[in-house]
């Protein structure tokens, strides 16, 4: 079945929250029950900017949440002005479909008609296919690995622009 890329809506909430906390168990290989209430709190968080939902059917499957910047996790190398990808999963069953990079390749348009020039994200430096899938849709990283605030594991800023903007070299 295809899969279509729409804005989500309130009643997505609580699928997204699922999807969160599946992929971050299946990533992980640990239940942490903290994860599902800091990702309701980035989805129900104000300064919203872009919200997507990737469904197989009618069933969520996938989805993604971009803020404008300086809210959520704050790392040392976030671009100002940028907006801020904090939460992009699938479903693990739905895994190597392709499903991210059509969340990503999407969230682009949305952003980029914001305004914003660019968008960052944080990502775990062991997160190496989450890494290849950010680097095959064109961002980049930028600075220096950090200690991730809320977890305080090893991570990298990734950014990418949506027009002619130039943050720096890559780090």
């Amino acid at each position: 079945m295809t899969v279509r890329i729409e804005n989500a809506a309130p009643a997505d909430l609580e699928d997204c929250v699922a999807i969160w906390a599946r992929a971050i168990e299946a990533r992980d290989g640990v239940d942490d029950p903290a994860v599902p209430g800091r990702a309701r709190a980035k989805l129900t968080a104000p300064r919203r900017l872009a919200w997507l939902v990737a469904r197989d059917g009618e069933t969520p499957v996938a989805f993604a949440l971009a803020s404008e910047g300086g809210t959520g996790t704050v790392g040392p190398h976030d671009p100002a002005g940028y907006a801020y990808l904090g939460l992009l999963a699938v479903a693990p069953g739905a895994w190597g479909r392709g499903i991210a990079t059509q969340l990503l390749d999407r969230l682009a348009v949305e952003l980029a008609a914001t305004g914003a020039p660019g968008a960052y994200l944080h990502v775990l430096t062991e997160n190496t296919g989450a890494i290849r899938r950010y680097e095959g849709a064109g961002w980049h990283p930028f600075g220096e690995v950090f200690a991730h605030p809320a977890t305080g594991r090893p991570s990298l800023t990734y950014v990418t622009e949506f027009a002619s903007t130039d943050v720096g070299g890559a780090a």
